[in-house]
């Protein structure tokens, strides 16, 4: 957090004042009286509104009442602070308490207002530390802010501190609450509640189960009994029943085979008729062994078909084609000769225009001096003119050349686009007319078969197509199959119950006449007098089963529904006797590891900053003692007890443990550092190392406000301000 700018309405002396603060190192010098002490008080005010609680008794203590203008006017102000990257901006207006202060933060860049959680100071909000912790890290810094009335372990109390922004907290007296809870639950000598709740279940778990038994051996034999009732009289119908059918076994077993086979007859002449239906007289055995050979030969000629390559000779160099290629390349040889030719009787009438040319200029040039010479410029000049009219007679290159533009047009009419291209295209269009004539004969193959099988199938039914002939043989392969098995059961079953009449109908008459006369049903002796003993049996067992039922069981509902009360009860003490053993076990753990972690590192860092305030004298500080401060020097083996430090030593130990603290207290967002006169008990060289250390320390992404009546401190190259 980065503290910008305060603009106090009226707070002590000050009224309609306003201040700026930059990152890094502020200096904010001023005499007595000036007003410095005003200003850090509004800023802890305006963060924490407890601060110099109202309760003091003693007005310098008390910010509210010491503060108060004298004017009368309300205390009041705003301070522009940035937190995580944003900027907010809070207004207070002082009131007798912090809880009745009027109170707005609101975001600067949205403009919409921050609802802090309910009774949670600003500063606590922001910087994630109470009064107390602010006090004596960010805010205050003499020995006196980490003195106490109770002696204890420094680190401890500083742990307590970082933790929960209270030294005061003590994991000591946590644990003994929670001891105490968990032994009213579960005591080791005596019983608990849970204990004694635990009894009083399983009693009532043992009085549920007895009359739970009791009730289900009833409900039990109850069932028992009903179903022996129905068993006896089953069994007394069925002994009636079968005592009027105990004669024509034999002939009714004839008759229900008669009656079968009559069925399996049925079903073999059925399936002979669709046979007949589909093929007629013919023999179905031989016409699939015929449409097997047929379907063969048309999957042999498709199979050839789809390994034959299919190919389409477009664009194809014929014979013909080449006949003029041929013819083309010889007129082109005479061309090329004939070019040849010109070229040489071209080169030779240039030679001669040149040098008449030359004759001629040279006469006319030599005449101006010589007439005698100017008679050679008449030479000159015939020998150029017919020399020129010999160079027009000859023929031009583009007459020369018609025959190797014949060529091109007949390549590129063949997709070629050079001589080597055409006779590759020539001999590429003998093979695809080869191919072409090999996929043919292999269509011509294929329709011939399936015409074969078509016209084979026709006979018996009318397809169109080979694959309606498959169509055929799949239905006659079935019905045929349908027909075996038929007359295979119908055969088997004849001669299993040695049966020689095989008409359905004759069966069905045959079984009519044996049935004449027979009881509806039929049995043994044995099976009878079995049945009877089965009777008196049953008879025994009611007799039994009704002298054990007894009287009915006592209500289990009120026992019931008082143990699943309890059940609940002792469930929800157990769970909270688990949270609390879990509780005791982090918080111990929480403990050991806050001290293990702590406060070596907290003496590391301190350490650290006060050799660096005094120039490496002192390397070590101290802070696992009995709420001492102690420091070990360059020359020494040992501690020396705060007792026994200057003024100017002490009030360094206790600068560099305040800037520890403050670190670790901030670890996520940097915190200002306010500094009021740390120096008054050093010395020049002391005031110089601590303020070149401050320098260096706000460089490093720190904002300090170091509030000054001493001009030394005026070196510092920083913002400085002139209160008063």
């Amino acid at each position: 957090m980065r503290i910008k700018r305060v603009e106090i309405i009226s707070f002590g002396k000050f009224k309609n004042y306003a201040l700026d603060f930059s990152d890094g190192f502020n200096l904010m010098f001023g005499k007595n009286e000036d007003g410095k002490s005003t200003l850090m008080a509004f800023i802890s005010l305006m963060l924490y509104g407890t601060a110099g609680s109202s309760s003091r008794t003693d007005i310098s203590e008390n910010f509210r009442k010491k503060y108060a203008p004298w004017s009368g006017d309300k205390m009041s102000g705003d301070m522009e602070i940035e937190c995580r990257g944003r900027s907010y901006l809070i207004h207070k207006e002082f009131r007798a308490t912090s809880k009745t202060d009027k109170v707005t933060v609101t975001d600067t860049e949205t403009g919409n207002a921050v609802n802090l959680p309910p009774d949670t100071e600003i500063g606590k909000f922001f910087l994630g530390i109470d009064y107390n912790a602010f006090e004596k890290s960010v805010f205050g810094a003499t020995a006196d802010c980490f003195a106490g009335t109770e002696s204890g372990d420094i680190a401890a109390r500083l742990s307590n501190l970082a933790e929960s922004g209270d030294e005061a907290v003590s994991t000591k007296n946590v644990l003994a609450r929670i001891e105490k809870a968990m032994d009213e639950l579960m005591k080791k000598r005596s019983k608990g509640k849970i204990n004694l709740a635990q009894d009083r279940i399983e009693e009532l778990n043992s009085q549920i189960d007895k009359v739970d038994s009791q009730a289900e051996q009833r409900r039990k034999l109850s069932e028992e009994y009903t179903k022996t009732e129905k068993e006896l009289s089953d069994l007394n119908e069925k002994v009636r029943k079968m005592r009027l059918a105990l004669a024509g076994e034999e002939n009714r077993r004839k008759a229900d085979a008669c009656r079968t086979l009559a069925g399996l007859s049925d079903m073999a002449e059925q399936a002979e008729n669709k046979v007949k239906v589909l093929v007629g007289t013919g023999e179905p055995a031989e016409i699939l062994q015929k449409c097997s050979e047929y379907e063969n030969a048309v999957a042999v000629a498709r199979d050839v078909l789809s390994k034959t390559e299919k190919v389409s000779p477009q664009k194809a160099v014929t014979d013909e084609d080449m006949r003029k290629y041929f013819l083309l390349s010889e007129e082109k040889q005479k061309e090329v000769v004939a070019e040849a030719t010109a070229k040489a009787r071209k080169g030779k009438y240039r030679l001669s225009l040149i040098i008449g040319s030359i004759i001629f200029l040279v006469g006319v040039l030599g005449g101006i001096f010589n007439p005698l010479i100017f008679s050679a410029s008449a030479v000159g000049l015939i020998i150029s003119v017919l020399s020129l009219i010999k160079l027009k007679n000859q023929p031009n290159d583009s007459d020369l050349r018609s025959t190797e533009k014949k060529l091109a047009e007949l390549f590129e009419s063949r997709g070629c686009h050079s001589a080597a291209e055409f006779e590759k295209a020539y001999r590429e269009s003998i093979t695809m007319i080869e191919k072409a004539k090999i996929y043919e004969e292999a269509q011509r193959s294929l329709k011939l078969a399936e015409s074969v099988f078509v016209e084979y199938v026709g006979q018996y039914r009318s397809v169109s197509s080979s694959e309606e002939g498959k169509e055929f043989v799949k239905t006659l392969s079935k019905l045929q199959s349908d027909m075996e098995k038929a007359r295979q059961s119908r055969d088997s079953y004849a001669s299993a119950f040695k049966l020689e009449e095989l008409n359905p109908q004759k069966l069905l008459n045959l079984a009519q006449d044996i049935e004449k006369g027979l009881p509806t049903e039929t049995v043994n002796s044995a099976d009878v007098e079995k049945a009877e003993h089965e009777i008196k049996m049953k008879n025994n067992e009611l007799l039994e089963i009704k002298g054990m039922l007894g009287k009915e069981p006592e209500d289990i509902a009120p026992l019931m529904r008082e143990r699943d009360e309890l059940l609940e009860k002792a469930n929800e003490m157990e769970a909270y006797y688990q949270d609390l053993t879990m509780a005791r076990d982090v918080l111990v753990e929480a403990e050991d590891e806050m001290r293990r972690s702590f406060a070596p590192a907290l003496k590391e860092r301190a350490s650290e900053i006060l050799s660096i305030l005094t120039g490496g004298k002192y390397q070590s500080l101290s802070t696992d003692k009995v709420y001492e401060i102690g420091v070990k020097s360059e020359d020494t083996g040992g501690y020396r007890s705060r007792h026994y430090l200057s003024r100017g030593t002490l009030a360094q130990s206790y600068l560099a443990l305040r800037i520890a603290l403050c670190e670790m207290l901030s670890e996520n967002e940097p915190v200002p550092l306010l500094l009021d006169d740390v120096f008054a008990d050093y010395d020049d060289e002391r005031a110089a190392l601590a303020s070149e250390f401050l320098e260096n320390y706000a460089r490093n992404g720190r904002q300090i406000i170091f509030f000054t009546c001493h001009s030394r401190q005026g070196r510092i190259q920083t913002n400085y301000n002139m209160l008063g």
